[in-house]
């Protein structure tokens, strides 16, 4: 039996995040029949009694269980300090780390989906960010089991500290699959030259469209009249200087 583990730092509400997480679970049933596929999840507490419960019954081949280390707290600053010290505690016990990760045949990371902010101003929440999704794809590297970033967009980071982490990281995966050209320029640039890199699309893309039957009840779940003429939304704000008051953006 093959056994896939998916590293996810996101909550499952987000939309965007659970529709990459539904493409790679339906593409690994479809290509892998009969794998087992366990996501370590952040925010494991929080999704437990409710989107959990939903993608398990939606795919048989599922488990959800909590990540080794980043976990969500009641701030984001108790998340990282708390995620932090455990990072740390379990690299230093390495053989602890490395059991819990070496019992999977390959491990996947999802997370390499926010670049740093669209200001010149230095963001300590972005460079925490960064680091921790950094420090998330390292904890996988202790193992001698294929590495597959997925569906990536990578950079800019902001700093020459963020620079050298990721193309120390990045290196010693063994595949990055990436959603736009800019960030296989950008992985040549910072000289990430050794995994195998594959342009490719985001993962939402492999999800099964909804049946023409089943437009409007969606469309009157959003409050889009079919008469409206189209409407396309860009939510710019997870890209925006973390410390701009929402009413500006």
């Amino acid at each position: 039996m093959y056994k896939i583990a998916i590293l996810n730092t996101t909550h499952f509400e987000n939309k965007g995040s659970m529709g990459r997480l539904e493409g790679l679970i339906s593409c690994l049933e479809q290509t892998i029949p009969g794998c087992e596929i366990t996501i370590l999840h952040r925010y494991f507490k929080q999704d437990e009694q409710s989107l959990s419960k939903q993608l398990i019954a939606k795919y048989n081949s599922l488990e959800i269980i909590e990540h080794p280390w980043y976990r969500e707290s009641n701030s984001s600053i108790m998340t990282a300090i708390s995620s932090l010290i455990r990072c740390f505690f379990l690299k230093f016990r390495n053989a602890s780390l490395k059991f819990q990760l070496q019992q999977y045949d390959a491990i996947v990371d999802l997370n390499l989906i926010e670049p740093d902010k669209f200001t010149d101003k230095v963001s300590l929440t972005s460079l925490v960010g960064n680091l921790l999704t950094l420090l998330n794809i390292s904890s996988a590297n202790i193992t001698d089991k294929p590495i597959i970033v997925c569906s990536a967009t990578v950079g800019p980071y902001e700093n020459n500290f963020l620079r050298n982490v990721a193309k120390r990281v990045l290196n010693k995966v063994d595949l990055i699959t990436l959603r736009e050209h800019y960030s296989q320029d950008y992985l040549s640039y910072i000289g990430i030259d050794k995994p195998q890199i594959v342009l490719t699309a985001d993962l939402a893309f492999l999800l099964e469209p909804p049946d023409m039957s089943e437009i409007p009840a969606i469309l009157d779940e959003i409050e889009v009249s079919l008469a409206d003429r189209p409407l396309v939304g860009i939510g710019p704000t997870a890209m925006m200087d973390p410390s701009l008051p929402e009413g500006n953006i």
